[in-house]
Protein backbone atom coordinates (compact mmCIF):
# COMPACT_ATOMS: atom_id res chain seq x y z
CA UNK A 1 0.00 0.00 0.00
CA UNK A 2 2.85 2.26 0.12
CA UNK A 3 1.79 3.59 -3.67
CA UNK A 4 -1.39 4.71 -2.39
CA UNK A 5 0.38 6.33 0.46
CA UNK A 6 2.37 7.75 -2.12
CA UNK A 7 -0.28 8.98 -4.16
CA UNK A 8 -2.49 10.49 -1.72
CA UNK A 9 0.54 12.75 -0.61
CA UNK A 10 0.95 14.04 -4.33
CA UNK A 11 -3.13 14.55 -4.11
CA UNK A 12 -2.76 17.04 -0.94
CA UNK A 13 -0.24 18.83 -3.31
CA UNK A 14 -3.10 19.78 -5.68
CA UNK A 15 -4.61 22.48 -4.03
CA UNK A 16 -8.46 22.86 -4.99
CA UNK A 17 -8.26 19.98 -7.31
CA UNK A 18 -10.15 16.43 -6.88
CA UNK A 19 -8.48 14.29 -8.78
CA UNK A 20 -9.54 10.81 -8.16
CA UNK A 21 -12.57 10.91 -10.38
CA UNK A 22 -14.33 7.98 -11.56
CA UNK A 23 -13.94 5.42 -8.72
CA UNK A 24 -17.90 4.42 -9.12
CA UNK A 25 -16.97 2.70 -11.88
CA UNK A 26 -14.34 0.25 -10.10
CA UNK A 27 -16.94 -0.41 -7.25
CA UNK A 28 -19.29 -1.67 -10.01
CA UNK A 29 -17.11 -3.73 -11.97
CA UNK A 30 -16.30 -5.03 -8.66
CA UNK A 31 -20.10 -5.51 -8.05
CA UNK A 32 -20.01 -7.14 -11.16
CA UNK A 33 -17.17 -9.35 -11.06
CA UNK A 34 -17.61 -10.97 -7.68
CA UNK A 35 -21.12 -11.83 -8.83
CA UNK A 36 -19.83 -13.78 -11.91
CA UNK A 37 -17.04 -15.36 -9.96
CA UNK A 38 -20.06 -16.21 -7.50
CA UNK A 39 -22.34 -17.82 -10.72
CA UNK A 40 -18.97 -19.55 -12.00
CA UNK A 41 -17.90 -20.71 -8.69
CA UNK A 42 -21.86 -22.63 -8.34
CA UNK A 43 -21.89 -24.04 -11.34
CA UNK A 44 -18.30 -25.55 -10.67
CA UNK A 45 -19.19 -26.67 -7.77
CA UNK A 46 -22.68 -28.26 -9.18
CA UNK A 47 -21.96 -29.40 -12.41
CA UNK A 48 -21.14 -32.90 -11.45
CA UNK A 49 -17.64 -32.49 -11.55
CA UNK A 50 -15.30 -32.64 -14.94
CA UNK A 51 -13.15 -35.61 -13.08
CA UNK A 52 -14.64 -38.85 -13.30
CA UNK A 53 -13.83 -41.44 -11.56
CA UNK A 54 -11.80 -43.04 -14.18
CA UNK A 55 -9.21 -40.66 -14.12
CA UNK A 56 -8.44 -41.22 -10.74
CA UNK A 57 -8.66 -44.87 -10.22
CA UNK A 58 -4.91 -45.29 -9.72
CA UNK A 59 -5.15 -43.06 -6.99
CA UNK A 60 -7.90 -43.64 -5.13
CA UNK A 61 -6.29 -47.32 -5.24
CA UNK A 62 -3.18 -46.16 -3.75
CA UNK A 63 -5.47 -44.20 -0.88
CA UNK A 64 -8.08 -47.18 -0.57
CA UNK A 65 -6.50 -48.29 2.98
CA UNK A 66 -7.32 -44.31 4.16
CA UNK A 67 -10.30 -43.56 1.63
CA UNK A 68 -12.66 -44.85 0.14
CA UNK A 69 -12.59 -43.75 -3.25
CA UNK A 70 -15.78 -42.30 -3.67
CA UNK A 71 -15.18 -40.76 -0.92
CA UNK A 72 -12.01 -39.74 -2.11
CA UNK A 73 -13.33 -38.09 -5.50
CA UNK A 74 -15.69 -35.99 -3.82
CA UNK A 75 -12.89 -34.61 -1.53
CA UNK A 76 -10.80 -34.22 -4.65
CA UNK A 77 -13.98 -32.83 -6.81
CA UNK A 78 -14.07 -30.10 -3.41
CA UNK A 79 -10.09 -29.23 -3.30
CA UNK A 80 -10.41 -28.46 -7.04
CA UNK A 81 -13.07 -26.41 -7.03
CA UNK A 82 -11.88 -24.09 -4.01
CA UNK A 83 -9.10 -23.86 -5.79
CA UNK A 84 -10.01 -22.82 -9.16
CA UNK A 85 -12.40 -20.43 -7.33
CA UNK A 86 -9.80 -18.71 -5.18
CA UNK A 87 -7.64 -18.46 -8.06
CA UNK A 88 -10.16 -16.53 -10.49
CA UNK A 89 -11.20 -14.53 -7.20
CA UNK A 90 -7.74 -13.29 -5.91
CA UNK A 91 -6.82 -12.18 -9.74
CA UNK A 92 -10.01 -10.25 -10.26
CA UNK A 93 -9.48 -8.71 -6.91
CA UNK A 94 -5.71 -8.19 -8.21
CA UNK A 95 -6.60 -6.48 -11.63
CA UNK A 96 -9.54 -3.98 -10.01
CA UNK A 97 -6.38 -3.08 -7.39
CA UNK A 98 -3.94 -2.43 -10.39
CA UNK A 99 -6.89 -1.06 -12.69
CA UNK A 100 -7.67 1.65 -9.59
CA UNK A 101 -3.94 2.58 -8.79
CA UNK A 102 -3.48 3.37 -12.42
CA UNK A 103 -6.82 5.16 -12.97
CA UNK A 104 -5.33 7.74 -9.97
CA UNK A 105 -2.24 7.93 -11.55
CA UNK A 106 -3.72 9.36 -15.02
CA UNK A 107 -5.91 11.49 -12.80
CA UNK A 108 -2.89 13.19 -10.88
CA UNK A 109 -1.38 13.32 -14.22
CA UNK A 110 -4.10 15.25 -15.91
CA UNK A 111 -4.32 17.77 -12.83
CA UNK A 112 -0.81 18.46 -13.52
CA UNK A 113 -1.19 19.15 -16.89
CA UNK A 114 -4.67 21.38 -16.36
CA UNK A 115 -1.55 23.37 -14.19
CA UNK A 116 0.93 23.35 -16.72
CA UNK A 117 -1.75 24.69 -19.19
CA UNK A 118 -2.38 27.88 -17.29
CA UNK A 119 -0.06 30.93 -17.54
CA UNK A 120 2.78 29.31 -15.35
CA UNK A 121 5.64 31.85 -13.99
CA UNK A 122 8.78 30.51 -13.66
CA UNK A 123 8.88 30.04 -10.20
CA UNK A 124 5.46 27.37 -10.97
CA UNK A 125 7.67 25.57 -13.13
CA UNK A 126 10.02 23.47 -10.75
CA UNK A 127 7.29 22.82 -8.31
CA UNK A 128 5.38 21.21 -11.03
CA UNK A 129 8.65 19.44 -12.47
CA UNK A 130 8.51 17.81 -9.29
CA UNK A 131 5.14 16.83 -8.83
CA UNK A 132 5.49 15.16 -12.09
CA UNK A 133 8.76 13.24 -10.89
CA UNK A 134 7.11 12.21 -7.20
CA UNK A 135 4.24 10.77 -9.97
CA UNK A 136 7.31 8.93 -11.99
CA UNK A 137 8.23 7.38 -8.72
CA UNK A 138 5.08 5.96 -7.82
CA UNK A 139 4.95 4.12 -11.32
CA UNK A 140 8.68 2.99 -10.50
CA UNK A 141 7.50 1.67 -7.52
CA UNK A 142 4.67 0.13 -8.89
CA UNK A 143 6.07 -1.47 -11.88
CA UNK A 144 9.05 -2.72 -9.72
CA UNK A 145 6.39 -4.43 -7.19
CA UNK A 146 3.46 -5.51 -9.43
CA UNK A 147 4.80 -6.14 -13.25
CA UNK A 148 5.35 -9.71 -11.97
CA UNK A 149 1.77 -10.29 -10.89
CA UNK A 150 0.44 -8.26 -13.61
CA UNK A 151 2.13 -10.33 -15.97
CA UNK A 152 0.97 -13.49 -14.08
CA UNK A 153 -2.64 -12.45 -13.91
CA UNK A 154 -2.65 -11.23 -17.58
CA UNK A 155 -1.20 -15.35 -18.51
CA UNK A 156 -3.54 -16.98 -16.55
CA UNK A 157 -6.43 -14.95 -17.86
CA UNK A 158 -5.63 -15.68 -21.51
CA UNK A 159 -4.95 -19.15 -20.85
CA UNK A 160 -8.13 -19.50 -18.82
CA UNK A 161 -9.60 -17.77 -21.80
CA UNK A 162 -8.03 -19.88 -24.56
CA UNK A 163 -9.40 -23.36 -22.77
CA UNK A 164 -12.26 -22.01 -21.75
CA UNK A 165 -13.43 -20.44 -25.55
CA UNK A 166 -11.83 -23.78 -27.42
CA UNK A 167 -13.75 -25.80 -24.86
CA UNK A 168 -16.91 -24.37 -25.77
CA UNK A 169 -16.27 -23.83 -29.81
CA UNK A 170 -15.17 -28.02 -30.20
CA UNK A 171 -17.43 -29.52 -27.73
CA UNK A 172 -20.13 -32.03 -29.40
CA UNK A 173 -22.17 -32.25 -26.84
CA UNK A 174 -23.40 -28.83 -25.16
CA UNK A 175 -25.54 -27.78 -22.42
CA UNK A 176 -27.25 -24.75 -21.08
CA UNK A 177 -25.24 -25.40 -17.80
CA UNK A 178 -21.90 -25.86 -19.44
CA UNK A 179 -22.10 -23.27 -21.96
CA UNK A 180 -23.04 -20.47 -19.28
CA UNK A 181 -20.22 -22.02 -17.04
CA UNK A 182 -17.74 -21.67 -19.85
CA UNK A 183 -19.42 -18.09 -20.87
CA UNK A 184 -18.60 -16.51 -17.59
CA UNK A 185 -15.43 -18.00 -17.33
CA UNK A 186 -14.77 -16.42 -20.97
CA UNK A 187 -15.79 -12.67 -19.40
CA UNK A 188 -14.44 -13.18 -16.24
CA UNK A 189 -11.01 -13.84 -17.91
CA UNK A 190 -10.99 -10.78 -20.86
CA UNK A 191 -12.72 -8.22 -18.31
CA UNK A 192 -9.49 -9.22 -16.30
CA UNK A 193 -7.05 -8.70 -18.84
CA UNK A 194 -8.37 -5.67 -20.29
CA UNK A 195 -8.71 -3.73 -17.07
CA UNK A 196 -4.66 -4.19 -16.66
CA UNK A 197 -3.54 -4.19 -19.71
CA UNK A 198 -5.61 -1.32 -21.02
CA UNK A 199 -5.25 0.76 -17.72
CA UNK A 200 -1.76 0.32 -18.15
CA UNK A 201 -1.39 1.55 -21.65
CA UNK A 202 -3.49 4.85 -21.22
CA UNK A 203 -1.32 5.52 -17.85
CA UNK A 204 2.10 5.29 -19.88
CA UNK A 205 0.44 7.46 -23.07
CA UNK A 206 -0.72 10.03 -20.85
CA UNK A 207 2.86 9.77 -18.46
CA UNK A 208 4.45 10.18 -21.60
CA UNK A 209 2.80 13.21 -23.11
CA UNK A 210 3.45 14.88 -19.03
CA UNK A 211 6.96 14.06 -19.66
CA UNK A 212 7.55 15.47 -23.19
CA UNK A 213 5.36 18.85 -22.03
CA UNK A 214 7.83 18.64 -18.34
CA UNK A 215 11.05 18.46 -20.78
CA UNK A 216 9.84 21.60 -22.50
CA UNK A 217 9.38 23.61 -19.21
CA UNK A 218 12.82 22.80 -18.41
CA UNK A 219 14.46 25.86 -20.63
CA UNK A 220 12.51 28.08 -18.24
CA UNK A 221 13.62 27.53 -15.39
CA UNK A 222 16.52 30.21 -14.87
CA UNK A 223 20.08 29.99 -14.88
CA UNK A 224 21.17 30.05 -11.56
CA UNK A 225 19.03 27.37 -10.74
CA UNK A 226 21.30 25.01 -13.37
CA UNK A 227 22.29 22.00 -10.44
CA UNK A 228 18.47 21.84 -9.71
CA UNK A 229 17.70 21.61 -13.76
CA UNK A 230 20.44 19.01 -14.00
CA UNK A 231 18.73 16.84 -11.18
CA UNK A 232 15.21 17.18 -12.75
CA UNK A 233 17.09 16.47 -16.06
CA UNK A 234 17.83 13.29 -14.92
CA UNK A 235 15.00 12.53 -13.33
CA UNK A 236 12.49 13.05 -16.21
CA UNK A 237 14.78 10.75 -18.69
CA UNK A 238 14.08 7.62 -16.95
CA UNK A 239 12.44 5.14 -18.25
CA UNK A 240 8.88 5.25 -16.50
CA UNK A 241 6.45 2.84 -17.69
CA UNK A 242 4.31 0.32 -16.72
CA UNK A 243 5.04 -3.35 -18.29
CA UNK A 244 4.69 -7.21 -17.87
CA UNK A 245 7.42 -8.55 -15.64
CA UNK A 246 9.84 -5.95 -17.33
CA UNK A 247 9.65 -7.84 -20.53
CA UNK A 248 6.81 -5.79 -22.66
CA UNK A 249 6.28 -2.55 -22.10
CA UNK A 250 2.08 -2.16 -22.05
CA UNK A 251 0.84 -0.70 -24.86
CA UNK A 252 -2.70 -1.11 -27.20
CA UNK A 253 -0.63 -2.49 -29.43
CA UNK A 254 0.22 -5.43 -27.23
CA UNK A 255 -3.66 -6.06 -26.28
CA UNK A 256 -4.00 -6.47 -29.83
CA UNK A 257 -1.48 -8.72 -30.07
CA UNK A 258 -1.97 -10.85 -27.31
CA UNK A 259 -5.67 -12.01 -28.42
CA UNK A 260 -4.32 -11.91 -31.98
CA UNK A 261 -2.30 -15.03 -31.06
CA UNK A 262 -5.13 -16.38 -29.06
CA UNK A 263 -6.93 -16.91 -32.25
CA UNK A 264 -4.03 -18.08 -34.08
CA UNK A 265 -3.32 -21.04 -32.08
CA UNK A 266 -7.09 -21.59 -31.62
CA UNK A 267 -7.13 -21.89 -35.51
CA UNK A 268 -3.98 -24.06 -35.55
CA UNK A 269 -5.26 -26.63 -32.74
CA UNK A 270 -8.74 -26.34 -34.60
CA UNK A 271 -7.22 -27.67 -37.68
CA UNK A 272 -5.08 -30.48 -36.18
CA UNK A 273 -7.64 -31.65 -34.31
CA UNK A 274 -10.07 -31.73 -37.83
CA UNK A 275 -7.01 -33.22 -39.55
CA UNK A 276 -7.08 -36.18 -36.96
Amino acid sequence: MHVIENLNQIHEKFSGHNPIRGKYFFIVYFIFSQILVAIWGFLLYHAGGSIKPQDIKQKAIILSDYLEPRSFLVLFEHVQALYNFSQVFIISVFAMFYGFTCKCIRDLTRCLLDQQNKNSSSDEIEPLISLHVDIMKCINYMDSNFSYFAFATVFISMMGTFWAAYRLAFRKTLTAEYFFFKLCLIIINISTQLLIMLSASLTNELTEEATRRMQCLLCRIPAAKREIKCNLKDDLTQPNSLTLWKIYVMDRSLIISSYASLLTFGILLGALGNSQ
